[in-house]
């Protein structure tokens, strides 16, 4: 939870943060929403109208954090594993296009968008499902190797926990970790025509839970003294892994 403090009473300029603020309206930015921090202390929060405390923003790949660290929370508890073939956890989707190289990528891949496919793809309207779409793609490099940015890759890990937990992913680290450190219970995630909840780019919440979810990264898992996630997993995810 953040604490109201004053700029001051932490070392910043309130001169400093209203320049701030009349740069953004002087460059026309479109701002939902101011929220600074330092630590555990809310020096500076506000909102443009019609945006307010309790809007819930859709934070499009943002999304993609709150796959990986939910992944980390399911690592955490045994429920998955690093190496983990990711096309094992869809069998009913395995098709001509399945080859070796799909038999090698793992969660590990997924997370640092090192898989097997190189191209993207415009899926919705064309397949019923997206699981469906990724399995329509070809293999394009080994997996392990090149980096490609792949959004459907965090939708597919969002899915598997999903599959593993029955409920969706962002459920699942609302009732295990965010709702402890004060994220709010309103916050949901789009689902996709398929059913499964839109992991790399749908998840729905407040500025102010963003705020939270970053503090708690930036503590690499761990609130008031309580290690929610495995420690080695979080300084992974926000070190370099892939030149």
């Amino acid at each position: 939870m953040f604490k109201k403090a004053t700029p001051e009473s932490v070392g910043i300029s309130s001169a400093k943060i209203l320049d701030f603020v009349k740069c953004l309206d002087e460059c026309r930015m479109h701002t939902h929403s101011i929220f600074m921090a330092i630590g555990d202390k809310d020096v500076a929060e506000g909102y443009y109208a019609p945006f307010h405390k309790n809007f819930l923003h859709r934070l499009y790949s943002v999304s993609k954090s709150f796959v990986a660290v939910t992944v980390g929370l399911a690592v955490t508890e045994g429920l998955i594993r690093m190496e983990d073939v990711i096309v094992d956890y869809f069998p009913e989707f395995r098709n001509e296009n399945v080859d070796e190289f799909h038999e090698e990528c793992t969660v590990r891949d997924m997370l640092c968008m090192q898989s097997n496919i190189s191209q993207g793809m415009q899926w919705w309207g064309r397949f019923d499902s997206r699981v469906e779409a990724y399995y329509s793609l070809k293999t394009g490099k080994i997996p392990g190797t090149l980096y490609f940015y792949d959004s459907i890759g965090s939708f597919l890990l969002g899915c598997i926990i999903e599959k593993l937990t029955g409920k969706p992913f962002l459920e699942y680290l609302k009732e295990k970790v965010l709702l402890d450190i004060g994220f709010s219970k309103e916050s949901f995630t789009l689902k996709e025509p398929g059913g499964f909840t839109v992991g790399d780019s749908g998840v729905m919440c407040t500025t102010r839970d963003l705020a939270l979810f970053a503090r708690f990264i930036l503590n690499k898992g761990d609130w008031n003294g309580k290690q929610y996630i495995d420690r080695g997993f979080m300084e992974d995810a926000v070190s370099r892994q892939v030149c």
